[in-house]
This record gives C-alpha cells, sequence and structure tokens, in this order.
C-alpha cells in the first residue's frame, strides 16, 4: 500500500509540475511578444520624434536620454558628444541663470513658463536663439521632460531684447518724474502738517486720530516715494548704507504699521515683539524698515477676524 500511494502522490507531483511548466512557457511566450512590441514600440517612437521638425529633446533626472538628429546637427555635434554633454552644457552663458532657474522650479513641482526663448550653445561656442516649447510626460515608467527647440532669427531676439530695454528705459523716466512730483507734494503736505501740529496742543480724542491718521499716511507716502527711487536708480548709492540698531527699525515698522491700519473693533490684531539684543546691521536702514512695514501689514490682511502678529529679532 505504501509504494501505491507513494506512486499516486508522484504521478500527481509529476503532473502538477507539467501544468506549472506549461504556464511558465506559455508566460514566457507572452513576455516575448510584449518585449518585441514594446521594442517595435520605442523604434516607432524614436522614428515620430525624429520627424518632429525641430530639435527634440528627452530630459529625465536633468539628463538628457535622447536627442533627434536635428538637435545634435543644429548645434555641431555627433549625436555620442551631444549626449555625453551635460544639459546645462549646452545653454549659452547669457541664458545660464534662466535655466537653472527654470530647472529648479520644474523639478520641485512649482509652475514655470510655457514656451519660452532662450540662448543654447553652439559647439563652436556661439549662441543659438531659440524657442523651447516642452512637455511633461512618462518615459520607462518615469517622469521626464520632452523638449521641442525652433531656432529663431538671432535679430528676432535682438529686437525684442532691445524693445525690453526701450520699455524699460519709458518705465525708468516716469518712475523718475513721478517720484520727482510726488516728492515735492509729500514736502509740501509734511510742512503743513507740522505747522498745524505744532501751532497749538490738540486735546480732542477725535482729531488726535486723525493727525496720528495723517501722520501715517504721510509715512506711507514716503515709504511709495522711496520704492519709486529705487526703481529709478540702477544702484544703491554707497553712501546710503549706514551701520544701525535693528530693534529701533523694527519698533519703528511696528508704529508706522499700527497708525495705518483700521482695526476692527471684534476682529482686534495685536502686534507683539520679542526683540533680543542684535550686533550692528549694515545695510540700507529705511529699506528695510519698509519692509517689516509691508510684512506687518500683510499679515494684518490675512486676518480678517483679528488675532496675534509676533515680530522677533536674534542672531
Amino acid at each position: 500500500m505504501d509504494d501505491i500511494t507513494r506512486k499516486k502522490a508522484f504521478r500527481s507531483r509529476l503532473e502538477s509540475l507539467k501544468r506549472e511548466n506549461r504556464k511558465l512557457s506559455e508566460r514566457l511566450a507572452d513576455l516575448k511578444k510584449e518585449k518585441e512590441l514594446l521594442r517595435r514600440d520605442l523604434n516607432m517612437t524614436r522614428r515620430l520624434l525624429a520627424e518632429i521638425p525641430g530639435p527634440v529633446i528627452l530630459v529625465q533626472d536633468e539628463r538628457m536620454v535622447y536627442a533627434s538628429k536635428s538637435a545634435w546637427e543644429h548645434l555641431g555635434y555627433s549625436e555620442k558628444e551631444f549626449l555625453r554633454q551635460p544639459l546645462i552644457g549646452l545653454i549659452h552663458p547669457r541664458s545660464v541663470e534662466f535655466a537653472n532657474d527654470f530647472m529648479k522650479k520644474l523639478s520641485s513641482g512649482k509652475p514655470v513658463p510655457g514656451p519660452f526663448e532662450i540662448y543654447m550653445r553652439k559647439k563652436n561656442g556661439q549662441p543659438m536663439a531659440c524657442e523651447v516649447h516642452w512637455k511633461k510626460i512618462r518615459y520607462q515608467r518615469k517622469i521626464a521632460f520632452l523638449f521641442n527647440v525652433i531656432g529663431l532669427d538671432s535679430r528676432k531676439m535682438l529686437e525684442k531684447e532691445t524693445s525690453q530695454s526701450e520699455k524699460f528705459r519709458a518705465i525708468t523716466k516716469m518712475a523718475a518724474w513721478l517720484s520727482r512730483d510726488y516728492e515735492q507734494s509729500l514736502v509740501s503736505v509734511r510742512e503743513q502738517f507740522s505747522r498745524f501740529r505744532d501751532s497749538r496742543p490738540v486735546v480732542d480724542r477725535a482729531l488726535i486720530r486723525a493727525l496720528h491718521g495723517v501722520e501715517a499716511r504721510l509715512e506711507m507716502g514716503n515709504i511709495i516715494s522711496r520704492k519709486l527711487s529705487c526703481l529709478v536708480k540702477t544702484q544703491n548709492d554707497p553712501s546710503d548704507v549706514s551701520t544701525f540698531d535693528l530693534k529701533k527699525i523694527v519698533r519703528e515698522a511696528v508704529r508706522i504699521s499700527s497708525l495705518d491700519r483700521h482695526e476692527d473693533e471684534n476682529a482686534p490684531i495685536k502686534v507683539r515683539t520679542y526683540l533680543r539684543d542684535l550686533s550692528p546691521v549694515e545695510g540700507h536702514c529705511s529699506e528695510i524698515r519698509d519692509a517689516f512695514v509691508s510684512m506687518i501689514l500683510n499679515a494684518a490682511d490675512a486676518m480678517p477676524e483679528g488675532g496675534e502678529i509676533y515680530v522677533t529679532t536674534e542672531e
């Protein structure tokens, strides 16, 4: 009985192995078919990419994994030379800063422009003006970016840069006129305000609040005037730099922002400061104060139901 039982078990196991072998053979055949289909799809995709007008570059993990023939031919490389290049190595120096910023935003998922214009670098070092269209895709189950590069007439790029430069000069001139006229008006208003405030003591609370409001508006006017001046001047004057106490600047910013805010009695906003001792700071004290004022006012605007704003300084 034992021999008969063992034979039956052996035959059963043998049949089971045969069935598993048939399934594995069928699965292997299916995988071979899938591999062949994938190979055909890949070849077809490459042929399709090669037919796209203009150079096409596929980038994955900040590395070029594919480039159409027109891509490396336009820039004067062989295919091997082109693919060995780091991506940033194909960008002309005048566009490197933009390209680095673009790739950082692209990698981090931040919003980036659609079609953009850039200068690429040919093998001989000469710039090539291009318009670049891009698309986020999946390649071999991973995120990749497909770039379609369209060559532009360098004269058009130069014309555009010249136009932008002329627009900036026009804006600068307008800002200079506004700054001059605005500053003259502010000087007159400040003089009148000082005469009124110093002429007699004010005891009426409503009038005191109104005077504080006028003072705050004058201070905000000073900030606007300085911002216009910053737009006019292309470089900071070294004489504007001084050493100052940051705690004092923060206190002034808190005072100015408190005068400018119109608080709802049902939604009060309190500004609390924790100002630790600091080493003297070197810089443009008025610009830093304006920055603190803007931050406090922005924080207050973001709390329609009231709350507390904490400002602290530390080394």
